[in-house]
């Protein structure tokens, strides 16, 4: 996110309308470019000059002390790296995506997500995907889910508006 920012002008994008993405732990980094801290390990430095414009996250790794068995992996840091522990006052409007039979990422984890980020005004749409595990697993929600995002990002004002028939 840094280096986009920094180089927007040569890429021709603007550096405060880029929207970030991401599923499972992909989620979980998406989150932190729009926390003003840094995560654990990381460089302050490389930090993003902006927040993102917009979050999509699809099911979210964003609160690792739900992985309780899996503790172990963090080393003892699941709540120093857990995303949902650490969110700013001011967060980007957020598309929230979780199948309710995850069994890779606690669906919790996003009902607690949405919970805290509405509790502080933050703007976050929360859409469950009946019967989905980990991921798109059902191939109506795959067939859905790019118009729901592109219905997203047209409420943003970060695509056109599409003009009506």
């Amino acid at each position: 996110m840094h280096w986009l920012q920094v180089h927007a002008a040569e890429l021709g994008i603007d550096p405060r309308r880029i929207v970030v993405s991401g599923s499972s732990a992909g989620g979980h980094l998406a989150i932190w470019t729009a926390i003003t801290a840094s995560p654990p390990g990381s460089d302050p430095a490389e930090t993003p000059l902006y927040k993102p414009a917009a979050l999509v996250l699809m099911w979210p790794a964003a609160d690792f002390t739900l992985f309780s068995a899996k503790q172990d992996r963090f080393g003892g840091h699941a709540m120093e790296c857990s995303a949902t522990q650490h969110l700013d006052e001011q967060m980007p409007p957020s598309l929230l995506l979780h199948g309710d039979k995850d069994p890779t990422v606690p669906y919790e984890s996003s009902i607690i997500l949405h919970r805290t980020l509405t509790a502080s005004g933050n703007s976050c749409e929360f859409i469950t995907m009946p019967g989905c595990g980990h991921g798109t697993t059902r191939p109506e929600w795959k067939a859905r889910l790019p118009g729901l995002v592109e219905k997203f990002l047209r409420e943003q004002k970060l695509l056109p508006v599409t003009p009506a028939p």
